[in-house]
């Protein structure tokens, strides 16, 4: 009867361990998702609860494992199962949050107070390697099934030969092949920012393509 009670207590522990990290998903997908912020504050935190409940389960698992041996694991199966329950749900919850923060839209809305959509399908992406000081060359490619948002959401600017010159410069930089290079045949258009450290990004919207090229140089 005690067995048949500890299998229903563990399945409800399951259920009620899969139901939050279901609501976490959810969550974060429609809400944290969408303030850099609050995805980095929570995230960090969760993170935080996260290894302390490991620290916990170890604790608890080896007193389990004394009692145990001790042939005194009465009721402690239990406490045991909750913890490690918790323990799992805040380790996939930081999962779940860094795999959010690690999009690189994110990225880019962190370093330029860009807020693209996050509904795209990433093209292509690439860079010039990992750097001591943090700079070099990124370039990306996004696609989305309609521009409106995009469209509206910068101050767009016709193309222009200096920034169709500097634009090739970095992409010769970063050896992209020809099939995902910017058409520059085409009527593009082009958003770019430049901040105090001379740091430059140059966003180019293609009609035909639905979607951005992403040009990063950092300095």
């Amino acid at each position: 009867m005690r067995k048949s009670s500890n299998k229903k207590f563990i399945s409800n522990i399951l259920i009620i361990s899969s139901i939050s990290i279901l609501i976490v998903y959810l969550f974060v997908e429609f809400k944290l998702s969408q303030n850099e912020l609050a995805l980095f504050i929570v995230g960090f935190n969760t993170m935080l609860l996260s290894g302390f409940m490991v620290l916990i389960f170890i604790v608890f698992l080896i007193i389990f494992i004394v009692r145990l041996v001790l042939k005194k694991k009465k009721y402690f199966v239990r406490s045991l199962s909750i913890i490690g329950a918790i323990t799992i749900t805040t380790i996939l919850s930081t999962a779940i949050m860094v795999k959010e923060h690690n999009r690189y839209y994110h990225i880019i809305n962190s370093n330029w107070k860009i807020n693209l959509p996050r509904e795209y399908d990433e093209i292509y992406h690439t860079n010039s390697g990992a750097s001591f000081h943090g700079d070099g060359e990124r370039y990306s490619i996004f696609q989305y099934e309609n521009l409106d948002e995009i469209n509206s959401l910068l101050e767009w600017e016709n193309k222009n030969d200096y920034v169709e010159f500097r634009i090739k410069e970095i992409l010769d930089n970063l050896e992209i092949p020809k099939e995902y290079s910017p058409d520059f045949n085409n009527d593009f258009r082009y958003y770019y920012e430049m901040r105090e450290d001379r740091s430059e990004i140059y966003i180019i919207l293609d009609s035909d393509l639905k979607g951005i090229y992403i040009i990063e140089n950092f300095l």
